[in-house]
């Protein structure tokens, strides 16, 4: 047809290259580019909260300051030469760069606090990237270590601080099954999404090989195609309509309007009667060619259904020319 939505290259290649493992890689490396970015906000807000600490007098150590400056270096680092690829199945170099430094940050602010500061719910945004990242052994590794980090923090200040600690042992094993909670959860989410997503992209990739089909067998019909809106509008045709209307249609931008060419008013008034009546109509008429005589035409004309309420039906317009037609029976 004239107008051509994808190429064939295109379709074939979306069709025959469709491989789920890259598709499900797409969709994790945009959540990773977004779990870089809330690490370094984590690591701004951090470093806010040790300055306000300073501020107002708190009794902060410079070490926590310079911790979260660190951390702010290597989440900087991390989002701009980072070289991950989710998803993530063992605990290498991917795994270390990003969520391992997460732990062990975390680890330190928590073993390092003053005052009634908890650092606990950080540990929060490394176990939902390896529960989203990563896989099943990856995501519940890593809570591990971030309870293991959190029961050894209440070890350290029952065996150091003293004083009742039993608060800090209760704390720790809630903050672990939560993780432990919310890492399950989120595994399954992300692989429901990379699933959703890929069926979504084999869907299109059909309807694109279907769509180049049609573009295929229309080209080749003989007879003429128009594709109307309700509003008179041209939105495909094929080469047989421009040799039979006589008419460069190929040179017009689409979509454009039927009635403003004299020699179509007729064809317009057939596709407005169809919408009216609801249903396909038959007639010859005489279309007047830019040299030579009138060329009658037999249209056809049929509705496609429409596809919800939103979006209204098309008139699909056939056009046979009749001296070809009798050259044939001769």
């Amino acid at each position: 047809m004239t107008t051509t939505l994808w190429s064939r290259g295109e379709a074939a290649t979306d069709w025959g290259g469709l491989d789920p493992r890259s598709m499900r890689s797409a969709a994790l490396l945009r959540l990773l580019r977004g779990f870089m970015t809330a690490r370094c906000f984590v690591a701004l807000v951090l470093i806010m909260l040790q300055a306000f600490s300073w501020s107002i007098g708190a009794a902060t150590p410079p070490v926590l300051l310079i911790l979260s400056t660190g951390y702010l270096a290597a989440t900087l680092l991390g989002w701009r030469f980072a070289r991950v690829m989710p998803p993530i199945r063992s605990f290498g170099s991917a795994w270390i760069g990003t969520i391992g430094i997460d732990l062990l940050a975390f680890a330190l602010l928590q073993m390092l606090q003053v005052g009634n500061i908890n650092y606990a719910p950080l540990f929060a945004l490394p176990v939902l990237m390896a529960a989203v990242l990563g896989s099943v052994t990856v995501g519940l590794g890593t809570t591990a270590i971030a309870t293991i980090f959190l029961l050894a923090d209440a070890t350290w200040h029952w065996a150091n601080v003293g004083g009742d600690s039993t608060v800090r042992f209760v704390q720790a094993a809630l903050t672990g099954t939560g993780l432990f909670v919310v890492a399950l959860l989120a595994h399954e989410l992300a692989l429901r999404l990379a699933r959703e997503e890929t069926m979504a992209l084999r869907n299109r990739s059909t309807a694109r090989l279907h769509a180049l089909v049609n573009d295929l067998v229309i080209e080749t019909l003989s007879e003429g195609v128009l594709v109307i809106d309700n509003k008179g509008r041209v939105h495909a045709t094929n080469p047989a309509a421009g040799e039979i209307l006589g008419q460069e249609l190929s040179r017009l931008p689409m979509p454009f309007a039927l009635d403003t060419q004299p020699a179509w008013q007729a064809l317009a008034a057939l596709a407005r009667q169809t919408f009216a009546r609801g249903k396909g109509l038959s007639q010859e008429i005489p279309v007047a060619q830019p040299q030579g005589k009138a060329r009658e035409v037999r249209v056809r004309t049929r509705l496609t259904p429409s596809i919800d309420q939103r979006i209204d039906g098309l008139c699909v317009m056939f056009l046979q020319d009749l001296r070809e037609l009798e050259a044939r029976i001769r």
